[in-house]
């Protein structure tokens, strides 16, 4: 087969190059394509340190700009090359990554090109973004040894059908990939159908998630209304990368729509800038003033106004546009195109329309579209009338755009997945971090050095506590036969008026429950829910049966009036009313009574059956999943392993601090074969200073010493946090679990930072709330720093979304 390939393509060879030497912007680099590499980099690339990542296009390169930047981060040494295909793929590398990666053309398939290409870039990793499939290049890559990576790999449905009708010739080109990282379940099903071994494939989401916010950080203030003439009370209407056929749907619909709002200003940005001219006549002929935005600048004084048609003929500022636009619609869907990249209006909190061809992002417009953040249309028709019908109807429009916005939010992540795996396929740590292994190594050898690695040995069946498994034994039984009684109904069990979701522990200690609270209620809140979320409090100062601690609006109270955990929720969820108290059935009926709530989340619900729930979510630690073994009091577990199977779904936590997921998943399975398992880790998201308002990015610690101070179950899971950040922990200051902090304590903090000499005190987010009610931390200098983590999700977040958010 590889023999055909290649002998069909050197037929086509004169085609191939007459194509592309008559296409104007295709000849600047058409020797690149034919395998010369430019010599300075070629002499540069001699020392065989170069990861070269291809991303074919603009919106491949635009995807990958996060990529690249943290891998310039994290490895420092290495030279970064991106490749691409086209000419706006090009400029796109040079505006969004100049001084940080050199810029190549993707070498023709043609086996001199290649073989030339990888003999003079010698590079120690490939990165292929998306679902470039080039037979001859990935096998000579494979051939010379170099490992190569898919990253945010696709297959549409156009593209598998063809490739399974030659599959034994695709399934020997897949086998050059070291690993595949694909975006979505159907995905990696797709890979393994083409015959990818499955231990290689691995679902790490899609960067173009983390690549729109980041995108809209930096794109704040790139252009403004000023800059399109548009004034205060005139409102935009922005049709992004439109094709032919559907430009002149778009302009049909504007004209409709300037009878319910004759302030709208239309903005057409062609997917292809040539096209502008040819745009704006196609308007005039439609009776419209048009005006391109690069004319704008000098017409000064005497700028259009009233309806008219402003043509984006300028690249790079559409995504930062879509910021200022009222209504929006994402082009190459109303014509056979694929369709464009939904997120980026997404990323600002826009409601998002497009047609019915969008296959090039099917997973995201199903996603947005499923979720009500997006509405999808089959035909110029219905683009006016869905249009319309948002114009007419504000607070829907307004709760779309918080849809598409908490979406964008939720599906964040792949960048920090995909870059832990190019670390596994280089067999290396990035530079500045900590081995992992190493230090998980170095702490069994100092065993007994920390008071969770004391409490661990204490319990072990050789430890002094072995006596208590007798005790242990009878507390299993009681606990087994209080599931029992409430299963059978002899237990009564008290029903809400609402949706109740639990999320709950198999064992004592932290698994992060309050992170996983977190990212739900503030998911569900974003899809327009009105929610509650209920705890126990535990080691509140007050003693009230009901104690709320926010309307949804204002945060009441303190942490040690209310419990440090709810009170972090309260803060980190706006929107989202939170109370506790003991009789969780009451407190939640007081949340449904006084705030309507439609969907309560039980913190810490597990084992409070006397409450009916709808879904039951299981936390384990993936470190830790069953303590030692053993039931309370001799170990950590609170009820047997075999109480898994009344979950609706286990989630596994903190997933990069273990390495054996799949003995993990064989134990859960063999109590509960039907239980869906899901997997996840958490992630640095911030660094923020407590009780100021300043906040950094997590690489902020990377290079300096930190003393550790934490009040947690497990402090040495977050001392594992801030190495992995980069940081090097010169010390720790481990206090109890929901430790009520005082000035002293503090105090004695920061004698051991000046002992220490470290460059910063970091904290968790859950001691930051306490210490940030100590006045006089400002009065007394003292410094501290909070990591704040969010949830990151490794396996099963399709499946979440069914049956945790949907129901």
């Amino acid at each position: 087969m590889f023999r055909l390939y290649n002998i069909l393509l050197v037929l086509a060879a004169p085609v191939i190059l007459a194509i592309l030497l008559a296409k104007k912007r295709c000849r600047p680099g058409l020797r690149q394509r034919l395998g010369w590499v430019p010599g300075d980099l070629a002499e540069a690339c001699r020392d065989g340190r170069t990861i070269w990542v291809h991303a074919v296009s603009m919106g491949e390169a635009n995807a990958v700009v996060p990529l690249v930047r943290e891998l310039r981060t994290r490895y420092p040494e290495s030279r970064l090359l991106v490749s691409t295909v086209t000419e706006t793929g090009k400029e796109t590398v040079f505006r969004h990554l100049a001084g940080q990666a050199r810029h190549l053309y993707f070498p023709l398939d043609f086996l001199w090109s290649v073989r030339a290409a990888l003999r003079a870039v010698r590079p120690k990793l490939i990165v292929i973004v998306e679902t470039e499939l080039w037979p001859n290049f990935l096998r000579e890559a494979a051939a010379r040894g170099i490992p190569v990576l898919l990253v945010n790999g696709r297959l549409s449905s156009d593209s598998f059908a063809g490739y399974l009708l030659i599959r034994s010739f695709y399934r020997r080109v897949l086998s050059a990939f070291t690993l595949c990282a694909v975006q979505t379940d159907r995905d990696a099903e797709r890979m393994i159908r083409l015959g990818v071994d499955p231990a290689r494939v691995v679902r790490t989401g899609n960067l173009k998630y983390d690549q729109v916010a980041a995108l809209a950080k930096t794109a704040a203030g790139q252009v403004s209304r000023r800059d399109l003439g548009v004034t205060e009370g005139e409102e935009l209407f922005v049709a992004g990368s439109t094709h032919p056929g559907e430009e002149e749907a778009v302009v049909d619909c504007y004209r409709r729509l300037l009878d319910a709002a004759p302030s709208l200003v239309l903005v057409l940005a062609p997917r292809h800038i040539e096209r502008a001219e040819a745009v704006c006549g196609m308007v005039r002929a439609r009776g419209f003033e048009a005006v391109r935005r690069t004319a704008l600048a000098g017409m000064a004084g005497a700028l259009p106004t009233g309806p008219r048609v402003i043509i984006l003929d300028t690249r790079g500022e559409l995504a930062a546009l879509y910021r200022e636009a009222t209504l929006v619609f994402v082009g190459g869907s109303l014509v056979p195109i694929g369709g464009h990249n939904p997120l980026e209006p997404a990323a600002w909190g826009k409601a998002v329309v497009f047609g019915p061809h969008m296959d090039h992002f099917a997973e995201v417009a199903d996603l947005l579209v499923r979720h009500g953040g997006a509405l999808q249309i089959r035909d110029a028709r219905e683009l006016a009338e869905a249009m319309g019908a948002l114009l007419a109807d504000r607070a829907r429009l307004e709760q779309m755009g918080k849809v598409a916005y908490g979406l964008v939010l939720d599906n964040q992540g792949a960048v920090a997945r995909t870059v832990a795996l190019i670390a596994q396929v280089l067999g290396e740590e990035p530079s500045g971090s900590v081995n992992v292994k190493r230090v998980r190594g170095m702490r069994q050898a100092a065993f007994g050095s920390s008071l969770a690695n004391n409490v661990e040995r204490l319990t072990s069946i050789d430890g002094i506590l072995s006596p208590l498994i007798p005790l242990s034994y009878l507390y299993g039984q009681t606990m087994r036969l209080r599931a029992a009684l409430y299963a059978r109904g002899a237990f009564s069990q008290r029903s809400l008026p609402c949706r109740v979701i639990s999320v709950g522990n198999l064992t004592v200690g932290g698994t992060g429950k309050t992170p996983v609270v977190i990212a739900l209620a503030n998911t569900l809140s974003a899809r327009g829910r009105r929610v509650g979320v209920i705890s126990r409090g535990y080691r509140r100062r007050s003693t009230s049966e009901i104690l709320e601690v926010s309307d949804g609006r204002s945060v009441r109270g303190d942490p040690e009036e209310t419990g440090d955990e709810p009170y972090l929720i309260a803060r980190r969820c706006p929107g989202v009313a939170v109370a506790v108290g003991a009789d969780r059935p009451r407190v939640g009926q007081y949340l449904v009574d006084r705030y309507h709530v439609e969907m309560l989340v039980l913190d810490d619900g597990f084992q409070h059956l006397a409450l009916r729930r709808d879904t039951d979510l299981l936390l384990l630690d993936a470190s830790a999943p069953f303590g030692n073994g053993y039931l309370l009091p001799c170990g950590r577990l609170r009820e047997p392993v075999s109480a898994i199977a009344r979950a609706s779904a286990v989630l596994l936590t903190r997933a990069g601090q273990a390495g054996r997921l799949e003995e993990i998943k064989a134990r859960i399975r063999a109590a509960a074969p039907n239980v869906p398992i899901w997997v996840s880790d958490f992630v640095p998201s911030a660094v923020m200073k407590v009780g100021g308002e300043e906040e950094e990015h997590p690489r902020a610690l990377k290079g300096g010493r930190v003393l550790a101070v934490s009040g947690i179950a497990q402090p040495d899971s977050f001392r594992r946090l801030l190495e992995e950040m980069g940081a090097t922990v010169a010390g720790q200051c481990v206090f109890p679990d929901h430790h009520p902090y005082s000035l002293e304590d503090v105090q004695r903090v920061k004698l051991s930072a000046e002992r220490l000499g470290v460059d910063r005190i970091v904290t968790t987010e859950k001691d930051a709330v306490k210490l940030a009610h100590i006045e006089e931390l400002a009065k007394h200098q003292i410094e501290i720093w909070a990591v704040r983590i969010d949830l990151a999700w490794l396996e099963g977040r399709e499946e979440w979304e069914r049956v945790v958010l949907n129901g």
